[in-house]
């Protein structure tokens, strides 16, 4: 069983991360985490690490937890034992990251 919290609206110490299927593809979106201004770190199984806009992110939809379970066990198994799942991005998160 993981330990990966659900978000509500604390960040306190977690990572937050938001799912999201874009162009067939299942992405994880780190609103947080260091990127340039304007877009947001994402992770995908293929390609990795990298970045995208945030209209590219917008334009996708939420992914289901049946749908990114194997990558959330992915990001835990790299060191991601932090994450708080939320089911999208939070005005809070916007600008965190930006360099």
């Amino acid at each position: 069983m993981l330990n990966v919290l659900v978000g509500d609206n604390t960040m306190n110490d977690t990572t937050p991360v938001i799912f999201r299927i874009i162009n067939k593809e299942l992405l994880a979106i780190f609103p947080t985490l260091p990127a340039n201004r304007g877009n947001m770190v994402v992770y995908a199984h293929i390609g990795q690490h990298g970045e995208a806009s945030i209209e590219y992110i917008k334009s996708g939809r939420p992914a289901l937890p049946e749908e990114y379970d194997d990558l959330l066990q992915e990001l835990v198994s790299m060191g991601y034992d932090d994450l708080k799942v939320y089911k999208r991005i939070q005005r809070k998160h916007y600008g965190k990251g930006w360099k």
